[in-house]
């Protein structure tokens, strides 16, 4: 199987007259079938470098500070101003 008999397959159970719950339950196992026999599965250690498998395992930790274990460029800070005015703007042209 690969990514795009997934695809194929999800779409056909999604069509059926079947629970939600049902087709949320194929499409898992489905989808757990892919990740861990398909070729083109990232997951799949077989035929993928080890590169692929390192971004496939990585997960982007992030700090109580905010600050990423993958990120190198600036942070937004977004500081509580207090006290917002009650006057009304209108911010649209006349």
């Amino acid at each position: 199987m690969d990514r795009n008999k997934l695809k194929e397959e999800t779409d056909f159970i999604n069509s059926l007259h079947i629970t939600q719950q049902m087709k949320d339950q194929l499409n898992e196992y489905l989808l757990t079938q892919w990740i861990f026999y398909s070729e083109d599965s990232p997951w799949n250690n077989e035929g993928n470098t080890t590169e692929e498998i390192n971004v496939a395992n990585t997960l982007v930790k992030i700090s109580e500070e905010g600050i990423s274990n993958k990120w190198s460029g600036e942070h937004t800070v977004f500081n509580d101003i207090g006290k917002v005015s009650k006057k009304r703007y209108n911010l649209r042209p006349r």
